[in-house]
């Protein structure tokens, strides 16, 4: 079964009651910063689609912005996803034989800063005096980044200005800001050679957001201020992206592979490996191969493995299942790749140890959390 159809059957069992409230907040940041939202449409006239050739390459992507509290009037819930996308999600399922309520996903609502003192900065906008590190993200397989948005803003709520990238026709569906919809071309049956191209449509895709928003010789770049995290494929494109572009300063997969350049010859920066329960480098070879070449470099790279979790744990997913009170209904061999953290809690540690990880790569800081097993995070196992 293709990861597509795993995470829309996973998503789509999450919601099998009947009634749904008409607002259901996610809980607040925990971070020292407010966080704000902008999305916009990003045009790549010089690339046409790799998937159809009609038009040009157009990508969404949501800026996640930290906000001084100080400089937040106020606080209020922005919609998890547009109108649009919401209800072609609660149609897909639908039309899987999954009776999921209507406005499932529409009642959705993150809490952000909705009235900051400064003006907003629209994700078009040059970076290259950004006070904070940028941080790009890249979902898994078949996934919206909007299923990403709650840890997007928790690492943001940390003092990081944090992209997430929806890649069209890979993608379940994204919406765009004239109301059209892009739905996946993937098919149902994978082959090695379909995800290939994937991947490398999507490194085009990050290394042309970089050109935009964070050309060389910015001051972002400059002072490698630039880094990289993502889920299962999107953890492999965020290596592969560092092994293309040295503007990529640092690199976490969470629970994805890492491609082929990158685990034979290594990277000269740092990078995390951090893997669902039993996923890690005695179980993947690329793990393998790509740590024992960083460790005979001297390269930074350490390993670390999530307990009681699953692939689609390092999602949304685990946090949405509880805020809709949805949890006893979803079936066992779904809610085992959920894994069984409870998501507020999912979204605090990985919003720790992220920008633990970067505030030690893009800051300078010393490794926090990254030194060793803590106390206040017993969920999260070192590797050696």
């Amino acid at each position: 079964m293709s990861h597509l159809l795993i995470s829309i059957i996973t998503i789509g069992s999450l919601f099998l009651p009947t009634l749904v409230n008409a607002s259901v907040l996610l809980p607040p940041l925990t971070g020292p910063f407010s966080v704000s939202l902008d999305t916009a449409e990003l045009v790549d006239s010089s690339r046409v689609d790799p998937w159809n050739s009609t038009h040009t390459r157009r990508l969404m992507v949501s800026r996640f912005n930290p906000v001084p509290p100080r400089q937040c009037r106020s606080t209020c819930p922005v919609p998890y996803m547009p109108p649009g996308t919401a209800a072609f999600q609660d149609a897909a399922y639908a039309r899987l034989g999954i009776p999921i309520p209507p406005g499932t996903f529409g009642s959705l609502h993150l809490q952000l800063c909705c009235d900051a003192k400064h003006p907003k900065t629209h994700p078009h906008a040059d970076w290259s005096r950004n006070s904070h590190p940028t941080l790009f993200f890249s979902p898994g397989l078949g996934l919206s980044r909007l299923f990403y948005s709650a840890i997007a803003s928790q690492v943001a709520s940390q003092g990081y200005t944090v992209l997430t990238i929806d890649h069209p026709y890979d993608a379940d569906v994204v919406e765009f800001p004239d109301g059209s919809l892009i739905t996946s071309a993937l098919p149902v049956n994978l082959t090695d050679e379909i995800v290939l191209k994937v991947a490398t449509v999507r490194v085009a895709d990050v290394r042309f957001i970089l050109d935009t928003l964070a050309p060389h010789g910015s001051h972002a770049v400059k002072k490698g201020r630039v880094g990289m995290f993502g889920h299962s494929l999107g953890g492999a494109v965020a290596a592969a992206a560092m092994y293309e572009d040295e503007r990529i300063r640092a690199g976490v997969t969470l629970d994805g592979q890492v491609g082929s350049d990158a685990a034979t010859a290594g990277l000269d920066r740092p990078f995390l490996l951090w893997g669902a329960g039993g996923h890690n480098s005695s179980t993947d070879t690329t793990w393998a191969s790509f740590k024992d070449v960083m460790e005979r470099r001297g390269e930074w790279v350490k390993e670390l493995e999530l307990v009681d979790s699953a692939h689609l744990t390092f999602t949304d997913l685990p946090l949405l299942r509880d805020v809709l009170g949805f949890a006893e209904v979803v079936p066992p061999q779904l809610s085992s790749l959920l894994g069984n953290l409870k998501g507020e809690r999912v979204v605090q540690i990985l919003g720790a140890y992220v920008a633990a990880f970067f505030d030690f790569a893009l800051k300078r800081k010393r490794e926090g959390l990254l030194a060793g097993p803590s106390g206040a995070y017993p969920e999260v196992l070192f590797i050696d």
